[in-house]
């Protein structure tokens, strides 16, 4: 959220706190975010049963 580099190595096998955010604050901005719908997932997700289902997509 902020651009500041993660105070973390990712070969390390304990993540900081707020990971993959440098801190609360920006985990906090981008949840409102999502919530906001200011972030969005614009089509629908499938999964492997929809692709084997064809009497759903007729």
């Amino acid at each position: 959220m902020c651009n500041r580099p993660l105070p973390y190595d990712l070969r390390s096998p304990n993540p900081p706190r707020y990971f993959p955010f440098c801190s609360e604050k920006c985990r906090l901005v981008d949840l409102h975010k999502w919530l906001s719908e200011e972030y969005y997932i614009t089509s629908p997700i499938e999964t492997p049963e929809d692709e084997g289902n064809p009497s759903e997509k007729e």
